[in-house]
């Protein structure tokens, strides 16, 4: 399990955006809040990096860390529900 956060500083343009969405969306995730996601894959951090890098600019801010158990916070039991089955 991976978590995606970025923080885009420069908007996007459509080609881009499009681009980061669809390497998102090619992924098993739930978005965890407007700019984070937790991705249900093995693939390592700087694999998934690799593959949005060429999508943002050289001032945003971009991290994919590695999820285990255990966890805590407070959000929908959905999302509880599914990030504790996929760890």
């Amino acid at each position: 399990m991976r978590i995606l956060t970025y923080d885009i500083n420069k908007e996007l343009s459509p080609k881009n955006y499009d681009g980061f969405c669809k390497i998102i969306k090619s992924y098993n995730f739930i978005k965890l809040s407007k700019c984070s996601y937790a991705l249900d894959t093995n693939e390592e951090p700087l694999t998934i990096f690799s593959k949005l890098k060429p999508y943002i600019h050289s001032d945003d801010c971009l991290l994919i860390l590695s999820l285990n158990k255990p966890f805590y916070g407070q959000a929908s039991q959905d999302l509880i529900d599914w990030i504790s089955k996929k760890i």
